[in-house]
């Protein structure tokens, strides 16, 4: 991978001596512009390959994350605008590529992401959208079928909706903003916490947040008695996890292990005990008409086995996710050494982390810790699309996986000028 002609020599000069050292050592060779090769002996039919695409949750997403996308593969707007009749409003376009006259400063960047974090249906309405881009870009337009798949958190509603379970998903977002259940009781005003913390009257201060804690989860459990507002919400890894409750204690139960809590700024109560009330109510708001022709098996934290594609368990899957913690490790070992692979899928598997940022592989990498696993993410901050889309490609061609470079060679980006004979001077 390239972006001028004195890269590419660099890249060739590096490739002629890497690739025979990876070759000798089964090992892979890649350099940091993107340029890929396994090192792995591969078979020819590569169609089984296990792939899984993992959905982030909301909390990932982040102001000008996709913004040229659609304009890097056109061919999925008409398949988008099936699912819904305005995408500028489904993919939040005012909020997560505002229109600017000057670059903006540190400050007008946070202004931004407070702006677009400010309510939960609208950082879980683009979510779900740019799910849906991705998956309708390395699914249709790169060829790229994914084995199965699963969602961290909030990307679990991400998942089945991107992978077509739902056939009416523009339903979802209309009932997330005329719910009480992510506008008034587990998010925004927090009126589940009302009487159990606080009142109505009290003055107005933040009464709940999440932290990330690089700490394991016997390290935390053993002080929660000691911290009655605080729970365990999220095990990313076997040595982090995401703790939230009343801030004041949960920052003095960080003091107390000597580690910093970074706060993620997401005042959404799910992941525990307080958001149990509002299960039954869940169920039907996820309850929607669904399309029963999916190739692909649906793994879940609500259970940590593959969900049927049926309304009722698909309902009562997500509110199980959203009111119960989540042990991302025991999803992702259960999903790579799924018992029920053909022996055809024994071989490497793929993990493609399908949304903003690149987190989620890089926990993945960690829990696994084997040779037999390779992790990608589709984007990156501060990267570009159309860059972030290569570097996401070229180890799986150099997997063998048969990808369609159809839209990478005339899609919008490359165009076929044709040389027309003028005498008329043109500005």
């Amino acid at each position: 991978i390239a972006s001028s002609f004195e890269t590419l020599s660099l890249q060739l000069q590096l490739a002629i001596s890497g690739v025979p050292i990876a070759i000798e050592n089964t090992q892979i060779w890649k350099t940091p512009v993107g340029s890929y090769f396994s090192g792995m002996r591969v078979s020819v039919n590569h169609k089984q390959d296990p792939v899984s695409f993992i959905y982030p949750g909301v909390g990932a997403l982040y102001v000008g994350m996709g913004k040229d996308l659609l304009r890097l593969f056109p061919e999925c707007y008409e398949q988008l605008s099936d699912i819904t009749d305005n995408l500028a409003y489904s993919f939040q376009d005012h909020l997560m590529t505002p229109r600017l006259a000057n670059q903006p400063d540190a400050a007008m960047k946070g202004k931004l992401e407070n702006s677009l974090r400010a309510e939960l249906a609208n950082i879980a309405e683009a979510g779900v959208s740019y799910a849906c881009l991705l998956t309708a870009i390395f699914q249709q337009q790169l060829s790229l079928k994914a084995t199965s798949a699963a969602g961290y958190s909030m990307g679990e509603v991400s998942m089945f909706a991107a992978l077509g379970c739902w056939k009416t998903p523009q339903l979802l977002g209309q009932r997330l903003r005329q719910s009480k259940i992510f506008t008034e009781q587990l998010s925004g005003p927090l009126k589940r916490l009302q009487d159990l913390w606080f009142n109505k009257n009290t003055k107005h201060e933040k009464h709940w947040e999440s932290y990330y804690l690089k700490a394991g989860l016997m390290q935390v459990e053993r002080l929660l008695p000691e911290f009655e507002r605080v729970f365990v919400t999220i095990i990313n890894t076997p040595d982090s996890l995401v703790i939230a409750g009343d801030p004041t204690q949960c920052l003095a139960l960080a003091k107390r292990l000597s580690i910093r809590a970074l706060p993620l700024d997401v005042p959404n109560i799910i992941h525990c005990d307080l958001a149990k009330a509002e299960y039954e109510n869940m169920k039907g708001l996820y309850a929607l008409p669904i399309n029963s022709s999916v190739n692909c098996k649906l793994f879940s934290s609500s259970c940590y086995l593959p969900v049927p594609v049926t309304e009722k368990a698909i309902a009562v899957s997500i509110s199980k996710c959203l009111t119960e913690q989540v042990d991302f490790p025991r999803l992702i070992t259960a999903m790579h050494s799924d018992p029920y692979k053909a022996k055809a899928e024994k071989g490497n598997h793929v993990f493609i982390e399908m949304g903003a940022g690149k987190s989620l592989s890089s926990w993945i990498e960690r829990i696994l810790q084997t040779d037999s696993a390779t992790c990608l993410s589709v984007n990156q901050k501060n990267l570009d699309d159309y860059s972030g889309i290569l570097k996401t490609i070229a180890p799986l061609i150099s997997l063998g996986h048969p990808i369609n470079l159809q839209s990478i060679f005339a899609g919008s980006l490359v165009r076929t000028v044709k040389k027309v004979a003028c005498t008329t001077l043109v500005s």
